[in-house]
């Protein structure tokens, strides 16, 4: 079932980001959130009888429509009828994110109903983070510290990375990895913590293309923006979509217990 509180949540935090973001920057986010969801490894397994063409069809109506819950309440009802949500996720979700880029490429839709559809599909992907990515199975203090893709000062977050460690955290930290790459290293590690580091506003795509892509990846996991950039631009993690910003390793490790506890 659709966590609605997640859901709204997720949803509003996509429609501030879009405000603050210039529009190439906001058009490459929905282009990763096409890209992730229409190359879903797993959807080639699924037979066409879980996701017919007039089925993906009724579904991006739903995301382009007036209503948020269109898309969400449409979901909520395959999975109150017997389908299995990993099916849900696989073949329509997928399948949607697919047929929109076919739309898009052929303008037939715009920039503003991509970014709409696409936000709405980041969303329901949210309010599904309890289903599909579960941290009770596994310790909650590990976490992957990184310098943001194209990032050349790495000794703040190399430090911080230390500093975790002495206190009995599990941190793997990467430098110097490209978007895919990083992302890889998530998906193998599905870290319940991210840490990612930036010191100039010139990291602000980077890094909120690879919020975006973590959010499809691994909904579950608490994203943090550390290093210069959380001083030179105080409301970075909401620009990027983050969920918070670390700007000291100390008030860092208790800011993320405390977050841990909650979720």
């Amino acid at each position: 079932m659709i966590d609605q509180r997640l859901f709204h949540s997720a949803l509003t935090a996509a429609e501030r980001q879009a405000e603050r973001l210039e529009t190439g920057v906001v058009t490459e986010l929905a282009r990763e959130v096409v890209r992730r969801l229409a190359e879903h490894p797993k959807r080639a397994h699924l037979s066409d009888h879980h996701a017919t063409s007039a089925e993906i069809d009724m579904l991006v109506g739903a995301l382009l429509s007036d209503s948020h819950a269109a898309a969400s309440d449409m979901l909520i009802g395959l999975q109150a009828d017997g389908l299995p949500l990993s099916e849900v996720y696989i073949g329509y979700i997928s399948g949607a994110a697919r047929r929109l880029g076919q739309m898009w490429d052929q303008d037939e839709i715009g920039f503003l109903q991509v970014t709409l559809a696409t936000s709405r599909l980041t969303a329901i992907i949210c309010g599904l983070k309890k289903i599909f990515y579960d941290r009770e199975g596994g310790p909650l203090r590990r976490a992957l510290f990184a310098a943001c893709p194209g990032e050349s000062h790495v000794m703040g977050v190399s430090m911080a990375a230390d500093l975790f460690r002495r206190e009995g955290w599990e941190i793997d930290l990467e430098i110097g990895q490209d978007h895919d790459e990083l992302l890889m290293a998530q998906h193998l590690g599905a870290y319940p913590v991210i840490g990612l580091s930036a010191s100039s506003a010139a990291m602000i795509m980077p890094m909120a293309r690879f919020v975006r892509a973590v959010r499809l990846l691994t909904p579950g996991a608490l994203i943090y923006v550390a290093g210069e950039i959380t001083h030179l631009h105080p409301d970075v993690a909401v620009t990027v979509g983050a969920d918070g910003s670390l700007t000291d390793p100390v008030s860092a490790m208790a800011q993320i217990t405390r977050a841990l506890s909650d979720n």
